[in-house]
């Protein structure tokens, strides 16, 4: 047997970032765990693009033809006066043209959805719970959730957003390790795990 398939993984948040982090873990042999807060895989958000270096990573999971046959065709952008007048537009596309590279833009759910099927039959998913505390012995960290129960792992992933409540048990309230730089940033690929 493996020595991985031994070891247990605890991935927080099943959004892109979580199931992401869920299928490499799980392509290199672990038993893998989501645990998720709400009661179904994080869908909600703008359209996401896969470009550059992510369409080969996109290949590399196997997800990349059910990710084209999904995205997004923009042909044309309008803009519109008050009164839904067209003050303007631009013809990104003519009609019967097809897409010239790999680029990709899709919807946040049709990815999301796409990756819970890759994972639902090598993936134990825990909906409707949460990790309340983690504490490490010398072999493993211990998770309580919010049901009560404990199990133990041997890597715990915090991809549960930029206000983690995995970060937040393990190292403190973000207060206590951030600083404000007089300037605000987010990526829109960014990645919080």
């Amino acid at each position: 047997m493996d020595a991985l398939t031994e070891k247990k993984v605890l991935v927080s948040g099943a959004s892109i970032a979580g199931l992401s982090t869920a299928y490499w873990m799980n392509k290199l042999g672990y038993k893998v765990t989501v645990v998720e807060i709400a009661n179904e895989p994080r869908t909600a958000g703008a359209a996401i693009d896969i470009r550059g270096t992510t369409v080969a990573v996109a290949k590399r999971m196997g997800i990349f033809e059910p990710l084209i046959s999904n995205r997004l065709t923009v042909d044309l952008i309008e803009f519109k006066e008050a009164d839904d007048r067209t003050a303007g537009s631009i013809v990104l596309k003519n009609e019967g043209e097809e897409s010239s590279n790999d680029d990709i833009e899709i919807e946040r759910d049709k990815f999301i959805t796409i990756l819970v099927e890759v994972l639902k039959n090598d993936v134990d998913f825990m909906f409707n719970n949460s990790i309340t505390a983690l504490s490490e012995t010398e072999n493993d960290i211990i998770a309580t959730f919010k049901d009560g129960t404990k199990r133990a792992f041997d890597l715990v992933f915090g991809c549960d957003g930029s206000h983690s409540g995995v970060r937040k048990i393990w190292f403190g309230h973000e207060t206590e390790y951030s600083y404000f730089l007089n300037a605000y940033f987010q990526s829109p690929s960014s990645i919080n795990c």
